[in-house]
């Protein structure tokens, strides 16, 4: 198993608010997870969750047309097998 986290600080956006403010949107941690089995030597399946706490969170635009940032994807389940030959 494979737990990985990433810390986003508070980030501005290129909007400003009604007092010519830069809007700032909130700090979060971003959190994956993966669990794999090797089958055999050349074969490998895994589970990868993304955002598993399925959090709602953004990330800042690059233009002003957004004041609340562009909303990520929430929770992503991804299945896979890796056979190396």
């Amino acid at each position: 198993m494979k737990l990985t986290a990433t810390w986003h600080d508070e980030r501005e956006l290129a909007a400003t608010d009604a007092q010519s403010q830069r809007i700032k949107l909130a700090s979060n941690w971003l959190w994956f997870a993966k669990f794999s089995i090797q089958h055999e030597k050349n074969l490998q399946s895994f589970l990868q969750i993304k955002n598993p706490t399925d959090k709602e969170y953004s990330s800042p635009s690059l233009g002003a047309a957004l004041t609340d940032g562009v909303a990520n994807r929430g929770r992503e389940y991804l299945l896979g097998i890796i056979w190396a030959f």
